[in-house]
């Protein structure tokens, strides 16, 4: 939870504005971060024991984009096709498509043929097949 949000639910702030947070509610998440309450920013930097409380300290946030890893293709574009069979005939699909039943991408759905996808004139949806080159 986001420290603004923290102080609402305690009734320190009335809603959630933009700007800096006061000293005393710094003070406030960190008494909360120490008992418990996960705050983003706040964390304990040393536990509690009988003698000192729990320390805490407060951290820079950032909102940086993450680009996480993609696992990597069932289907590789280099290696497979994707068809639909059309009055007997092989028509020859984007493997970019979405599956209708997973909606992954069909280069890594999981799902075994065959894959619903969304027809060429957007009707409704037409089984596609997977096949290496």
């Amino acid at each position: 939870m986001k420290p603004k949000e923290y102080l609402v639910s305690i009734g320190e702030l009335d809603e959630v504005k933009r700007g800096r947070l006061s000293l005393a509610h710094i003070e406030l998440c960190k008494k909360a971060a120490a008992n418990g309450v996960s705050i983003e920013g706040y964390s304990i930097t040393t536990g509690a024991t009988k003698e000192t409380p729990a320390i805490v300290t407060k951290s820079k946030v950032t909102n940086e984009k993450v680009i996480l890893e993609m696992a990597p293709y069932r289907y590789p574009l280099e290696d497979f096709q994707c068809y639909e069979m059309v009055n007997g005939k092989k028509v020859i699909r984007n493997l970019k498509e979405v599956c209708g039943h997973t909606g992954y991408s069909l280069v890594q759905c999981p799902f075994d043929a065959p894959h619903l996808i969304t027809s060429t004139d957007a009707t409704g949806s037409v089984a596609v097949y997977i096949e290496r080159k």
